[in-house]
């Protein structure tokens, strides 16, 4: 697992806590390891192996086991524990451009949205522009984001679908008949 790819379920599970109310320092510390992990030049599976992830600052044994369980299993407890917490469309209402966790805490919380389709919905008809801390520049930004999320959920960047792609060309190229 690389360390982008680590890095993005950690900043992801610091979301979830936020999304379920937890503890905010146990969020920011999730996230402040995801950028620090973000920036190594050594993978962090490489300083699991060594014993020296602990080393860095902000990397107690704690958060060090629940990234050597990510690695091994591509999850870890706390994060499944949080994810069995929120209905799954709110990480989907998390990727909306303009949208943290605080603010789909608060659509979930207050009009019980939980998918994209009811986050378009709610602000096509108004209901978003009356909570506090949302206007109508808000809905309009909701409902453009949301529509370009649509748009693009099936596609793909490059680099992305290289790596996912790359365990299959190998094994195609390995056969006697491919070239």
């Amino acid at each position: 697992m690389t360390n982008k790819a680590v890095a993005r379920v950690l900043k992801e599970t610091g979301a979830l806590i936020d999304l379920t109310g937890g503890n905010p320092f146990r969020s920011r510390a999730m996230k402040n390891a995801a950028r620090t992990i973000e920036r190594l030049e050594e993978s962090v599976d490489s300083l699991l192996k060594a014993g020296t992830l602990t080393d860095i600052r902000g990397i107690g044994a704690g958060l060090a086991g629940q990234i050597e369980q990510l690695i091994a299993t591509g999850s870890f407890d706390v994060r499944d524990d949080l994810l069995g917490a929120i209905p799954p469309g709110l990480l989907d209402m998390l990727a909306v451009k303009g949208l943290g966790a605080k603010k789909v805490r608060a659509l979930w919380k207050t009009l019980g949205i939980q998918t994209l389709e009811e986050l378009a919905a709610a602000a096509d008809t108004g209901q978003i522009s009356r909570l506090e801390g949302f206007g109508q520049k808000s809905e309009l930004s909701i409902l453009e984001n949301v529509a370009s999320l649509r748009m693009y959920r099936k596609q793909r960047h490059y680099a992305d679908a290289f790596n996912l792609t790359g365990e299959l060309l190998s094994v195609l190229l390995a056969l006697p008949h491919v070239i």
